[in-house]
């Protein structure tokens, strides 16, 4: 018997699915375990002090906090961070900010620069990245391997207990890009206007990440990508953002296990909502729950070869589409 897919056109009043309450279907996603600060010895920076002889001291001090002032600190190399060391603003928005500047146009490789892995118990904290580039300047037609704001992966080995709390991340060819990376967290922070003109150039990007949780926080404006883009990983929470006016989608999910999208805003994205589909394997295990889904091409979406997942208790309306589901792979109510 072929596939069923359930989908649903735009109606003037708001579809409600289920009448339950929230989170209480499926199997929950494990959330991540936090990294512990190390609140001293202190190192403190003032704007055109060098960030990264501070990062070292603490990582050579056996680990401790870099304490930026306020203001605008000009970054003409890539800040690396260390393990059990915290990187800490004054603010990713006031008065009072403190701002990692691009000083150096599109010839910007990465802001900070996690590449080379094995990074444990790290923080970031009360900052802002500016990359400073256009959407023109940002419009490659091919990736470029540069405008990176904060980029995390495994190179040398897998990254553990990491967390991003009031980070603002703006005007970046990609925003966050985590790979190969444990026990994340994302809290209260604000990633908007990246991209340029490649689908694969998202606000945030988690691949190969085991036990994250994005958490208040919004992903907006993305100019061609997705606001959040999962892939190859599972235990991933997101919970209570906004995700909103992102050019193709909100949330994708694809060949990833654990996902949990719950009570989180999600409208205006061009393409899709919320949406589980497939690399290769499709999304085992996932719960869509307590959402409010509007405005968007397509609200919630489900593929045929994921499996495990549930749609329940969301609210969607307006979309162009508000439900593409495939029974096969989810039950909705």
């Amino acid at each position: 018997m072929p596939t069923l897919i359930i989908a649903v056109m735009a109606m003037a009043v708001c579809l409600i699915v289920a009448q339950a309450p929230a989170y209480a279907d499926g199997v929950p996603a494990t959330l991540p375990a936090l990294p512990t600060q190390l609140t001293s010895p202190v190192f403190n920076v003032s704007p055109g002090g060098d960030i990264q002889a501070a990062v070292d001291a603490a990582y050579d001090a056996g680990g401790g906090t870099v304490n930026l002032a306020s203001g605008r600190f000009d970054v003409t190399t890539p800040i690396i961070p260390r393990s059990n060391v915290t990187i800490q603003g004054q603010g990713s928005t006031g008065a009072g900010l403190t701002t990692l500047y691009n000083a150096l146009g599109t010839n910007m490789v990465v802001m900070v620069d996690g590449r080379s892995g094995g990074l444990n118990n790290i923080i970031f904290q009360d900052f802002k990245v500016d990359c400073a580039l256009s959407r023109t300047e940002r419009s490659y037609t091919s990736d470029p391997g540069k405008n990176y704001g904060i980029y995390l992966t495994d190179t040398s080995a897998s990254n553990d207990l990491v967390l991003f709390d009031d980070v603002q991340i703006t005007q970046c060819l990609v925003g966050l890009h985590a790979k190969g990376t444990s026990d994340l967290t994302i809290r209260n922070s604000n990633f908007h206007d990246n991209g340029g003109v490649l689908y694969y150039s998202h606000n945030a990007y988690l691949r190969r990440v085991s036990k994250a949780n994005m958490q208040n926080s919004i992903l907006t404006d993305g100019s061609t990508a997705n606001g959040l883009n999962i892939s190859y990983s599972d235990n991933i929470t997101v919970q209570g953002c906004t995700i909103s006016d992102n050019y193709f989608r909100g949330v994708r999910a694809a060949d990833s296990s654990y996902i949990d999208v719950l009570g989180d805003t999600v409208n205006g994205n061009g393409d899709a909502g919320i949406i589980m589909n497939s690399e290769a394997t499709g999304v085992d295990e996932f719960r869509i729950n307590g959402d409010t889904v509007t405005s968007n091409s397509l609200g919630i979406s489900t593929s045929s070869n994921s499996s495990n997942g549930s749609v329940w208790n969301d609210r969607v309306s307006g979309n162009g589409t508000n439900l593409s589901i495939a029974s096969s792979s989810t039950s909705i109510r």
